[in-house]
């Protein structure tokens, strides 16, 4: 093109007032575009309707340039077919373009409007935001680069008080605890993960964003950094500085700015609650670090958890959170009055509490004081005050699931899931309560699904590796647990499950290799304590009681120094029956006197419980029998009723050791009906029997030696290493008169306790049925 006819060209333009007509459009589309977005934020509608505008506007521009040649000129002109072409063309590709865009999209109201009833049947109407615009944020442990100690309890203080901040904003889902940052030296030093490794851990809980800090000391001021990440890219978004003498008035500054930086619309920020930190927690310093240290001590010193939290709530009585942890720790300690007036002391001051947090408390309260329904109520409230909360769906899950609810627990955790696909917890539970309920196919697909978005991930290995292991698949679990140690040598997880293998298919010494490899790869006391609580089954197994017990007093004391009385107190309960078996019934009457003795209402249903285990191990069927009711009330007070199955096999077992047979196999089929189907692979070996062990035996006593030889064979497909079920099933084929198979079977007996303490009566009965079968042969 020529410099002449260059210029006619932008003569021809300005004649046409092209320039003129199209710089006029773009600033009416500018203040239309700007007018949109304040609209869109002051009245929280679809952030999409924003979106909308702009690509029309700049969609229409071929038209309007084309409008302008056309008719910018000045005189008067007609439409000609060339502009209805063309403009026509342009409406039709912008509006299929439009329809492509936007056309399963919501460009109403970001929110919605739900009426719910409270736990005390008020009704509450309150608007919640639609999914997709919830926020979900990591919050990482600070990184104290001073050389001042007194500022290391801030590293998960200042965090943790902006998490207790967002928690009050519905339109923000703070995540805060990894269990990856804790471990550090003392009470306020966490580990500090690198950015890399923070991420990763954020995207696998499909987070969109992160936030991590440092702080330090500038003369008398506070002085902290924090950088707010897109999780995606792991692009810095904003940083920010902020300086201040208060921790709690920072940590409220620095959660308003993050509620601007994650792009909130500004009419619910000046609508939404946002009560100062120290309003949520205490205005005292003092109380505040003793609270903080104790979440960091929390099942890791129960004494030192105990000790903060009294002086927390010693400095300030109103500090309704650290009340209500200090009633859970009370709890831990057996003391179930002190724990009554610390949860009395939260809910009188909950308008400390956010409302998230007041519902969970109330939830709690609830179950202690054995009201399960409104605990479950609570639970629901909370769903549909915060549908987008996927923790809210969590707790009533668990709620659904104690009620022996499967079918409940599985649509929330599926509600739950569809929010926050990441968090293996969730898809772990929600596969298992597939299992529960016998859908095994529903909860491959679960976990395989998880496997098929990460497919070089470690989590969905176990998960279906677990699921093959509870149905008894040993070979085909065995091969993911090895495909696990592929990635990672030192999986503790999948070295522990592979001991579980061994074990149950009376390889010991193979079992004994994985738990010592389990130990060196543990990393800290709670793996390393895990692996000798299984070792108690591991021992009892093969008739090794001694050695069961041994390791059984070791973990107990560790859980009442970690986590309190009470747990310990729970683990001896659960292995009572090891101390008869040892032939030392008089020291489980003590402890069973003690346990009378210590327990206070409502904690004394483990009295009953443990009666009823011990009797039944002792062979008192009448006091097996009147233990059981007590132990059974108290399940259902406390909305535990899917453990109701337990105390319908002791009904059985009961009815067994009184010689009445005929009333217990009714009793065994209902226990075995009840029972969560998830929970047949992991039949305890503790607590003396299953369903279908008493099954075998009171079948055989009915001489249904085929009824007996199947119900002991179930058994024997989860758990090949049971002896107890090995021996029995030799004696229905002694009494059915198949002596080849009934050899074999005593033989497999006595093998699997060949390393059995010299007084384990059922040990010596097998030896000694062996040497007469041989002696006799």
């Amino acid at each position: 093109m020529t410099p002449s006819s260059r210029t006619s060209v932008g003569t021809e333009l300005l004649r046409r007032r092209v320039p003129h007509i199209a710089g006029a459009y773009l600033a009416a589309g500018w203040i239309l575009l700007e007018f949109t977005d304040w609209v869109v934020n002051r009245w929280v509608l679809s952030g999409h309707i924003t979106d909308f505008v702009v690509f029309l506007w700049l969609f229409m521009v071929p038209a309007v340039l084309l409008l302008a040649w056309t008719h910018g000129a000045p005189g008067r002109d007609r439409w000609t077919r060339v502009d209805f072409i063309g403009v026509s063309l342009n409406l039709l590709a912008a509006a299929g373009f439009m329809i492509v865009m936007f056309g399963g999209r919501d460009l109403g109201a970001a929110t919605s409007s739900v009426t719910v009833e409270t736990e005390d049947g008020s009704t509450v109407q309150r608007t919640v935001p639609k999914s997709e615009y919830v926020r979900r944020v990591g919050l990482f442990a600070f990184r104290n680069d001073s050389d001042d100690p007194e500022l290391d309890w801030l590293q998960f203080g200042l965090p943790w008080s902006m998490h207790v901040d967002l928690e009050q904003d519905s339109w923000v889902l703070p995540v805060i605890g990894f269990a990856e940052e804790l471990g550090g030296e003392g009470l306020d030093r966490p580990v500090h993960l690198p950015l890399a490794r923070q991420r990763d851990i954020a995207r696998d809980r499909f987070l969109g964003h992160l936030v991590v800090g440092t702080l330090e000391r500038r003369d008398d001021e506070l002085v902290v950094t924090t950088r707010l990440h897109d999780v995606e890219s792991g692009r810095v978004m904003e940083e920010r500085v902020l300086s201040g003498v208060d921790p709690l008035d920072l940590a409220d500054r620095l959660a308003a700015q993050l509620r601007q930086d994650l792009g909130l619309p500004s009419g619910h920020i000046a609508r939404s609650p946002d009560l100062p930190v120290s309003e949520l927690l205490s205005d005292s310093l003092v109380a505040v670090r003793a609270f903080f240290q104790a979440q960091h001590a929390q099942d890791r010193d129960a004494r030192a958890n105990l000790r903060l939290l009294g002086a927390a709530t010693g400095t300030d009585s109103t500090f309704a959170m650290a009340q209500a942890l200090l009633g859970e720790a009370y709890i831990a300690a057996n003391r179930p009055e002190d724990a009554y007036a610390a949860y009395g002391a939260a809910l009188r001051h909950e308008y400390r509490l956010s409302e998230r947090l007041r519902y969970e408390v109330k939830g709690r309260y609830y179950q202690l004081t054995r009201q399960p329904e409104k605990a479950l109520r609570v639970a629901r409230l909370r769903t549909e005050l915060y549908p987008e909360d996927p923790t809210a769906w969590d707790i009533l899950g668990v709620v659904l699931a104690a009620r022996g609810d499967n079918e409940g627990a599985i649509e929330a955790f599926e509600e739950g899931l569809a929010l926050d696909p990441s968090a293996y917890g969730r898809v772990q539970a929600l596969g298992q309560f597939y299992a529960n309920n016998g859908q095994i196919e529903n909860a491959r697909r679960t976990f395989q699904g998880y496997a098929d978005r990460y497919p070089d991930r470690l989590l969905p290995m176990r998960s279906l590796g677990n699921l093959y292991l509870q149905m008894g698949e040993f070979d085909t679990a065995a091969d993911y647990f090895e495909r696990a140690l592929l990635l990672d040598p030192r999986d503790f997880a999948s070295l522990v499950a592979l001991a579980d293998i061994a074990e149950r298919s009376a390889d010991f010494a193979a079992a004994r290799d994985y738990y010592d490899q389990a130990i060196s790869a543990s990393g800290n006391d709670e793996r390393m304590w895990h692996v000798g609580g299984r070792l108690v089954g591991y021992f009892d197994l093969q008739g090794m009681t001694d050695s069961a017990i041994a390791r059984l007093e070791a973990v107990a004391g560790y859980l009442g120094s970690t986590s309190g009385r009470l747990m310990e107190l729970q683990q001896r309960v659960n292995a009572i029956a090891l101390y008869p078996r040892a032939g030392e019934r008089r020291r489980a009457l003590a402890f069973l006197d003690s346990l009378r003795a210590e327990l206070e209402p409502p904690l004394t249903f483990f009295v009953p419980v443990a009666e009823a285990l011990l009797y039944r191990e002792i062979g008192d069927g009448r006091a097996v029998e009147a233990a059981v009711p007590q132990a059974r009330q108290a399940y259902r007070e406390f909305g535990l009723t899917a453990l109701d199955w337990i105390m319908i096999h002791l009904s059985g077992e009961a009815k067994r050791l009184q010689g009445d047979c005929s009333a217990a196999v009714p009793l065994y089929e209902e226990a075995a009906g009840a029972m969560q189907a998830g929970s047949h692979g992991a039949i305890d070996v503790l607590l003396g029997g299953n369903p279908w062990l008493g099954l075998g035996m009171c079948y055989r006593r009915l001489g249904q030696y085929g009824d007996a030889e199947a119900a002991l064979r179930r058994v024997l497909g989860l758990l090949p290493a049971d002896a107890r079920s090995r021996y029995e099933l030799a004696l229905v084929y002694r009494d059915a008169g198949r002596g080849d198979e009934a050899l074999r079977h005593l033989r497999g007996a006595v093998h699997v306790w060949r390393n059995a303490d010299p007084d384990r009566a059922e040990a010596a009965a097998a030896n000694a049925l062996l040497a007469e079968w041989e002696g006799g042969g």
